[in-house]
């Protein structure tokens, strides 16, 4: 009697398995959750891993893209690729790249538990995982030989082991708690919550590269700058590092924006020196971060709006410098390009016309912001002063994280010189904890200016 090629194969099958030899991954096994202390580069699927497999009644697992559940795609495969399976859930680890066809976009659906996941083969491309929510088991774990993205929110009170000896890139706002160790290959952080919020541990082999933008903000090449009032024909000016938002002049309603976006996602911290010149009478300006359709031509009303008044998905810390028998000069915070219903008197701070130092920071758990303002000349200081914002930063910027940082300015009937210079911005990495750098580890900072905590046992530190 002739065998078909299935009937074969199957049988085949079947006399390696009674051998004790899995021709594939074999069932979920109880140790599939692998904690960090025995987890292994992996460069085929190990047993006990759910293999991702797109082929349908095919007999070898095939690589692309897809969806993946948690419990009604079947997209996996659990022997030789026989029969299809859905996703496995708590406790399981997901394999990718068994096959060396091409790779694909895999989109999660939903919330999926699991344990860790497998990138192997690197002849199977790079996968990116997409969508939805990854809720992490205790000790999960990402292995394997292949590079691969992930912009999936990574959650849960997991810790997070990375043995990847290829590149993975995290590029999604994360919320697991439990920290991340670095063992091998290396982990790139898109965002600045791409490991979550606890401490990070940089082993021999490991290395964490930040990769976002930078700011030199002395170079005028990286601003754009504009003026909208037909009034006025002042355009602002970039000067050895010190930005000019007005001149003096009547009726002006410019802006002045940073080209790289900043990540809205974590804490941050900004300073800046600011200096009121000329008539200092009117109107004042604003330190911006927003995300508004305008992007980096956004600006509001003139005169009393600061250029401010009316830009979608911002904040603003605000300087209004009208000064009259009815007015003083005053700081304020804005939400949503409504300028401060809440003013503090600043007229000592600002009057004398002296440099000022303002520091701004934000708490991304709190969701409160921090600012104060001192005369650099007198030390006369106001703040530092609080304001809790009606939601996370990176909900007001439209849930996207990102913004421009900026200026925008305006005058009235009324005229004001107004400069800025010395900016320095530094962000807080992964919630404030800290990075320790064990020998043989790397950490490529990229050119980024951080605040955490940085413990060097022995390691290599790249500016």
């Amino acid at each position: 009697m002739k065998l078909s090629f299935r009937q074969a194969k199957l049988g085949f099958s079947f006399i390696l398995l009674m051998l004790g030899v899995g021709p594939g991954c074999s069932a979920p096994i109880e140790s599939s959750n692998r904690s960090i202390s025995d987890s292994t580069p992996a460069v085929s699927c190990p047993p006990g891993e759910y293999v991702w497999d797109t082929a349908v009644a095919s007999m070898a697992p095939a690589d692309g893209a897809g969806t993946w559940d948690a419990n009604s795609t079947s997209n996996w495969t659990l022997s030789s690729g026989a029969s299809l399976v859905t996703w496995g859930g708590t406790g399981s680890l997901a394999c990718f790249g068994s096959n060396n066809g091409a790779a694909g976009v895999v989109t999660v659906s939903g919330t999926v538990a699991t344990a860790g996941i497998d990138f192997v083969k690197a002849g199977s491309g790079n996968y990116l995982l997409s969508g939805g929510v990854l809720n992490l088991d205790l000790n999960s774990v990402i292995n394997g030989a292949s590079s691969a993205e992930i912009s999936s929110v990574l959650a849960g009170n997991s810790s997070l082991s990375v043995n990847n000896t290829a590149t993975t890139t995290l590029s999604g706002i994360n919320t697991y708690t439990g920290g991340t160790t670095i063992n091998a290959g290396t982990l790139s952080a898109a965002t600045t919550l791409a490991l979550g919020r606890g401490p990070v541990v940089i082993n021999s082999s490991g290395i964490l590269s930040l990769d976002l933008p930078t700011f030199d903000f002395s170079n005028s090449a990286n601003w754009v700058f504009g003026e909208t009032d037909a009034r006025a024909a002042f355009i602002p000016t970039m000067s050895s590092g010190t930005l000019m938002v007005t001149d003096n002049t009547l009726w002006e309603s410019t802006y002045a924006y940073f080209k790289n976006m900043v990540d809205g996602t974590g804490d941050f911290s900004l300073s800046v020196t600011y200096q009121l010149g000329g008539d200092k009478a009117a109107d004042g300006s604003c330190l911006v971060l927003q995300n508004s359709a305008s992007g980096t031509s956004a600006i509001g009303v003139v005169g009393n709006g600061l250029g401010y008044r009316g830009i979608a998905n911002s904040i603003a810390l605000c300087i209004d410098v009208w000064n009259s028998s009815s007015r003083i000069q005053q700081v304020g915070i804005g939400v949503n390009g409504v300028t401060p219903a809440s003013w503090t008197n600043a007229s000592a701070e600002i009057n004398a016309g002296n440099p000022v130092q303002i520091l701004f920071s934000y708490n991304a758990t709190t969701h409160v912001v921090t600012y104060s303002l001192q005369d650099t000349v007198t030390l006369s200081t106001v703040g530092p002063l609080t304001y809790s914002l009606p939601s996370s930063l990176s909900t007001i910027l439209g849930g996207a994280g990102t913004g421009y940082l900026g200026i925008t300015a305006a005058t009235g009937g009324a005229k004001c010189t107004q400069t800025y210079s010395n900016f320095s911005f530094a962000t807080m990495l992964f919630g404030g904890n800290s990075i320790t750098v064990n020998s043989g580890g790397i950490f490529n900072k990229n050119g980024l200016t951080i605040s955490n905590s940085i413990i060097n046992n022995g390691g290599t530190v790249n500016p």
